[in-house]
């Protein structure tokens, strides 16, 4: 699962509508939609009912999964935050090593002479 689908998720239960989550993912709807399904495939439940176009409609695994994508997708986002933070500190210097000898050793080109 990536975190993609999860925020396609997140965005379409907020949204109770296929168009405006897809517009507010700068995504085709086609596309968006593709999200949904291979999501739902992967979990192996349904989370929303297509029975009516206007209205989307969750049912209760999809209700109870926006739960968990929404605390799955904050502790990232958390976790990356304090890494980043984390690292962003400790890298102080950057050096570069140069050798004589790595020149030495390599062959001339043929367009060269000698």
């Amino acid at each position: 699962m990536d975190f993609k689908k999860l925020e396609c998720f997140i965005a379409l239960y907020e949204e109770k509508n296929f168009s405006r989550a897809a517009d507010n993912m700068f995504m085709a709807q086609s596309s968006f939609s593709s999200q949904i399904k291979a999501l739902e495939e992967e979990l192996g439940v349904v989370l929303v009912n297509r029975d009516n176009k206007r209205d989307v409609h969750f049912t209760k695994e999809g209700s109870s999964f926006y739960e968990y994508a929404v605390a799955t997708l904050n502790g990232y986002k958390n976790i990356r935050n304090q890494l980043r933070n984390s690292s962003s500190n400790s890298i102080k210097n950057i050096g570069l090593f140069y050798s004589s000898r790595l020149r030495r050793n390599r062959k001339r080109p043929v367009s060269e002479s000698p």
